[in-house]
């Protein structure tokens, strides 16, 4: 009853968008312009517009800024003067390495201290102050992905607009800081996952959480491995002869923190990603451990750069991952020279 192949390029759309940008010229001319995003409002069965994002990039340096619009204002057009801004994000990268992080859906994603927090106080705050910001899990990146292209680092933070109305100016608010690094200083491809929240902040008590992830080696080109030292979890990677990712899997395991020797017989399968694509379609689904499709999403690229991407709900038929999945959320992005 699946329609979807496994078969895919590499893992979350920030890989996605920088598969077009493998040479230094075209990496060069080509930036991201806008993302129009549309949703089904409650009590609706079409997609309208409900956010427009503008990016603009730093002549000289590596470096954007992206505004997020909520209304399209009084002339009722989207990416006109008149449009309602909400918050804005600054991003800022390090110096070229020339190799990419293996799955930035999961190297960026939240730090695990911060994913089951809504039964405290604080937590809800937090919750909150975050809500503006996509989840990698759900969306597929965050805000400054788009501009990666092999940097040492990505420091991607997230201003609320301050008083006068107007984003990217003096007065707007920090609420959170969001950082990712590369560390190869211990021998072991490694990154960090750093949340950073301003001491104005209720919700910023104690240390700032992280999440480290590393890379063993391994002796097979068809599976690799991307290891959280935070908490008992790895993720397995399958590839095809064209070193195209065919599956993600998350397990985990009981005891201490343990350095990696391979999979062991006891650790505990979780959900799954399987990649399939067709042409320029990728299509992306997830399973639980007993292989029933939970959500589905699918991109568009053109040239190696994402044009579209797409969430769907089941269709008439109840099951997700088949071909009557209906779409209820587009982001369509539109880049320029």
């Amino acid at each position: 009853m699946r329609v979807i192949k496994p078969g895919v390029l590499m893992i979350g759309a920030g890989l996605l968008v920088g598969c077009g940008s493998e040479e230094g010229s075209q990496e060069a001319a080509i930036r991201l312009a806008s993302v129009l995003v549309e949703t089904i409002p409650a009590g609706s069965d079409q997609l309208v517009t409900t956010e427009y994002r503008r990016y603009a990039h730093f002549s000289g340096v590596d470096g954007a800024s992206m505004i997020s619009y909520h209304s399209p204002g009084a002339d009722l057009l989207w990416g006109t003067a008149d449009d309602t801004p909400g918050f804005h994000v600054e991003c800022e990268y390090g110096a070229q390495t020339g190799e990419k992080p293996l799955d930035l859906e999961v190297e960026m994603a939240l730090p695990m201290l911060f994913q089951s927090m809504d039964s405290s106080t604080t937590g809800s705050i937090l919750l909150s102050i975050l809500g503006g910001m996509p989840t990698p899990t759900l969306h597929g990146e965050r805000y400054c992905v788009p501009g990666y292209k092999g940097q040492s680092s990505m420091d991607e933070k997230v201003y609320a607009t301050g008083v006068d109305g107007r984003p990217s100016t003096v007065d707007d608010v920090l609420q959170v800081w969001l950082r990712w690094s590369r560390n190869d200083a211990d021998g072991q491809k490694s990154t960090l996952n750093w949340l950073g929240l301003p001491a104005s902040n209720p919700a910023a008590t104690g240390p700032s959480p992280q999440t480290r992830f590393y890379y063993p080696a391994t002796a097979s080109g068809v599976f690799k491995y991307l290891i959280s030292t935070d908490a008992n979890t790895y993720y397995k990677y399958e590839y095809d002869a064209k070193g195209r990712i065919k599956s993600r899997q998350a397990l985990t395991y009981q005891g201490e923190a343990r350095s990696w020797p391979g999979e062991q017989g006891g650790d505990v399968a979780g959900n799954r990603l399987v990649f399939g694509y067709s042409g320029d379609e990728v299509n992306v689904c997830a399973e639980n451990p007993s292989g029933v499709a939970l959500s589905h999403r699918a991109m568009t690229l053109s040239g190696g750069l994402l044009q579209q991407r797409r969430e769907y709900a089941k269709g008439p038929d109840d099951l997700m991952c088949t071909a009557d999945d209906v779409i209820i959320r587009r982001e369509n992005y539109h880049w320029r020279q």
